[in-house]
């Protein structure tokens, strides 16, 4: 019965026109703000990558806010001491400290070392929804960036090592 009527309303004209359609709520787009450069810098893993054995499996990757300067890494793991080391060597000790640090919410990136590490630089730890790619646009661009690159030179079908780019 329930499927005869629901039939007979979705063949009914009058009825079809009449009907409210349900109104996606879309919430207003804020902008942020971006700094000075240096101020806000969004980091990602990308990875595993296929290798030979013993290779350097991950990349790591920071993107600033402000210039669009990208520091790519590649390492075995992707460990929060590996995380914290690319973080002081790469970012802090050639750029001084962030004010802001964008992550998702990987468990490697938003554990105790980061956490410790961030409250020792002052800095912002700012981790939106958990593997939501879209809200760290910036790397995740970066990352297909560098796998369109990479590929052709690796041959058809396969994506690049990770030995493949530079730092």
């Amino acid at each position: 019965m329930r499927a005869h009527v629901r039939k007979w309303v979705q063949a009914c004209r009058g009825c079809g026109t009449r009907k409210a359609k349900a109104k996606e709520v879309i919430p207003p787009l804020r902008s942020q703000g971006v700094g000075s450069p240096g101020d806000r810098w969004a980091l990602d893993v990308a990875g595993p990558l296929p290798v030979a054995a013993g290779e350097n499996r991950y990349v790591v990757a920071a993107v600033d806010y402000a210039t669009r300067y990208t520091v790519a890494v590649a390492v075995p793991r992707h460990t929060a001491q590996d995380i914290a080391q690319f973080i002081v060597e790469k970012l802090v000790l050639v750029f001084g400290p962030m004010r802001e640090l964008v992550l998702d919410g990987a468990p490697e990136l938003s554990g105790k070392v980061v956490a410790a590490l961030t409250d020792l630089l002052q800095t912002k730890q700012i981790s939106p929804v958990p593997y939501r790619p879209a809200l760290l646009g910036l790397v995740e661009r970066f990352h297909r960036s560098w796998k369109d690159m990479c590929t052709p030179t690796m041959g058809h079908g396969t994506q690049p090592p990770a030995s493949a780019r530079t730092s």
